[in-house]
């Protein structure tokens, strides 16, 4: 497992706590917006898995940029988080 300095693992808490508020301030809105478009009558039996991916892609371009500069996979920055904990 590679060694990261203090800095960077702060980096790393920091961008993954940012990135659980994210998907907790987005799952409700999400959730209203797929009840507006029920109500509405628009089928989105494709629309609705796309608008899923491209919404949980947009949350995560921040932290790969992170990991990407720290040169982790997203595996080992689970690791070592869960080491740091």
């Amino acid at each position: 497992m590679r060694t990261l300095g203090q800095a960077d693992i702060d980096r790393l808490r920091r961008s993954h706590r940012n990135l659980m508020i994210s998907l907790a301030l987005s799952l409700p809105v999400i959730a209203v917006l797929t009840v507006a478009i029920i109500m509405a009558g628009i089928s989105f039996p494709l629309f609705g898995p796309l608008l899923g991916v491209g919404i949980g892609w947009l949350l995560l371009i921040p932290q790969r940029r992170l990991l990407d500069e720290l040169g982790l996979t997203s595996k080992e920055a689970k690791e070592i988080l869960k080491a740091n904990r």
